[in-house]
């Protein structure tokens, strides 16, 4: 059985990959800062889809409202949209100019954060599944050019979230997630950036439950502050 962790703001996902790729930061705010982003983003998209691992399929975009255009001043607000994959690379294939802001008279958005969702593989012993949520990539580009891989599966571990065994499961799923991993890191070129989560040891291009080595696992036991969405085989 698979877990799909559901958490709120502040709470861990099960593992995160941090790729930093500019410590300045771009706000895209012109076409060739915005055309940077989406190349970057689709160019990743395109490596995590290695032996079908992740497809992606839609861009949410967060925005930040400006006073005007050229005013400098920005305030984060309750704006979002999503964007199919399809539209996002008919996009880049057209000269036009790429327009990914709300159609609002006199009012001036431009994006600060994304998240690219998607459709994940997991493999059990009889059986293939195809899950939402499971896998996805944050963009940030406010202040910091950045993406960040994260899941909320157990498939890659060799204890799921409740406690239990489930080495088949994770020698089934662990390898071709890094795989992805090692096409993420050359497309983007840059190490990730780990630190362990309240679930996993993480590493630089795959992830273990935590303390394995001490026999030692964490499971969730706190039900007012987590939801498991269990995928049965």
């Amino acid at each position: 059985m698979i877990q799909i962790k559901r958490y709120n703001d502040g709470q861990d996902a099960v593992g995160e990959w941090y790729f930093e790729l500019d410590e300045v930061g771009i706000l895209p705010k012109n076409q060739d800062s915005l055309r940077l982003v989406l190349s970057m983003a689709l160019r990743l998209a395109d490596s995590l889809a290695v032996d079908g691992f992740f497809q992606f399929t839609h861009l949410r975009i967060d925005y930040w409202h400006c006073a005007s255009a050229d005013s400098g001043e920005y305030r984060m607000v309750d704006k979002h949209l999503d964007f199919q994959a399809s539209e996002l690379r008919s996009m880049l294939d057209n000269p036009a100019p790429i327009t990914l802001v709300p159609n609002e008279e006199n009012t001036f958005w431009f994006p600060s954060n994304a998240v690219m969702e998607g459709i994940t593989k997991i493999a059990l012993p009889q059986q293939e599944l195809l899950l939402p949520q499971a896998f996805s990539v944050r963009v940030s580009f406010a202040g910091i050019f950045a993406f960040t891989l994260v899941t909320d599966c157990d498939a890659w571990l060799s204890h799921d979230l409740k406690g239990h065994e489930q080495t088949e499961t994770m020698e089934l799923n662990l390898p071709r997630l890094e795989k992805a991993l090692e096409a993420a890191t050359d497309v983007l070129g840059v190490e990730a950036y780990v630190e362990n989560t309240e679930y996993a040891h993480m590493l630089e291009g795959s992830i273990a439950s935590l303390h394995e080595e001490e026999g030692h696992y964490r499971i969730i036991d706190e039900p007012e502050r987590w939801v498991l969405q269990e995928w049965e085989s």
